[in-house]
């Protein structure tokens, strides 16, 4: 008895009538199969400001110009050429799920080694961002909004970390960070459109981790001030279906729904300097606000 072995031959074993829905039937799930495997994948990068020192982390700007990742943990052993072969390698930004060597939304960007003062360049959408080492101050300055969106959150750990508007009042302006997410684009179905809502903390930390917001800039409206948002929003993916009718092909909507939030067991301390504010809540809608007077 003669058993297909190939998708090929297994359609080719079929009835005439059956052969073009089940291999319409075998593409979509393939597609689909590869869709979600591809949701799914992110590569290990170490922020090496170091360079090819001993160790990764140190001081720097990530921007896309930085070429001051790595995908070794111990560290870049060439200065340029990477992401192959341990060296150094710069990450634009890319949407999640845009897989290039460089882009962002192939990475979960990981901070260890030595800590030190992270300004952050540019708005940057990244599978997750983790922090190994306690002491890394995140910043930025010089009147920049900067938006950080990720799949999979921001993770402390057990770690402190700050988050702050410039490393002085010198260096501020009208400046914010904004926290987002998404979700993973594999959801289907076979209606023509729904929605999903996932609820999920986009800063997490274990038991003993710490954010501090700093800001030691005095407020002045339109000239000095910070903001720590989050943001509650949403995430579209169309996904084409072929049916088991021959030629009926069918578009889904696909609507993730994400809810923000900060993790309870997530210590929040506060550095702010007189006359100082930070401004909470989402840039649509600002919550509330933490004020030195």
């Amino acid at each position: 008895m003669n058993c297909p072995s190939s998708p090929a031959n297994l359609t080719a074993a079929l009835p005439t009538k059956l052969r073009s829905s089940a291999a319409g039937g075998l593409f979509a799930f393939l597609f689909v199969f590869g869709f979600a495997l591809n949701a799914q994948a992110q590569t290990n990068a170490y922020w090496d400001a170091n360079g090819i020192n001993s160790g990764t982390g140190g001081n720097g700007t990530f921007s896309s110009s930085g070429v001051l990742w790595a995908t070794n943990p111990a560290g870049a052993s060439a200065a340029l050429g990477g992401p192959a072969g341990d060296a150094l390698f710069a990450i634009t930004n890319g949407a999640n799920l845009v897989w290039t060597n460089n882009s962002s939304g192939t990475y979960a960007l990981n901070f260890g080694g030595t800590p030190g003062l992270v300004k952050q360049g540019g708005s940057y959408s990244t599978y997750s961002i983790n922090f190994l080492t306690s002491g890394y101050t995140w910043y930025v300055d010089g009147s920049n909004s900067r938006t950080i969106t990720t799949t999979n959150g921001v993770n402390i750990g057990t770690n402190a970390v700050t988050v702050a508007n410039g490393t002085n009042a010198a260096t501020s302006g009208v400046n914010s960070f904004t926290f987002a997410a998404v979700s993973p684009r594999n959801n289907f179905t076979n209606t023509n459109s729904f929605t999903t809502t996932n609820s999920g903390a986009i800063i997490t930390g274990l038991n003993g981790a710490s954010l501090t917001l700093k800001n030691d800039a005095v407020y002045v409206a339109g000239i000095n001030s910070f903001a720590f948002y989050v943001s509650s929003g949403s995430v579209d993916a169309v996904v084409t279906n072929f049916t088991t009718n021959n030629s009926i092909v069918t578009t889904n909507k696909v609507t993730n729904s994400v809810i923000s939030t900060i993790s309870s067991n997530l210590a929040i301390n506060v550095e702010i300097g007189a006359g100082s504010r930070i401004f909470l809540g989402t840039q649509s809608s600002q919550g509330a606000e933490i004020d030195a007077r």
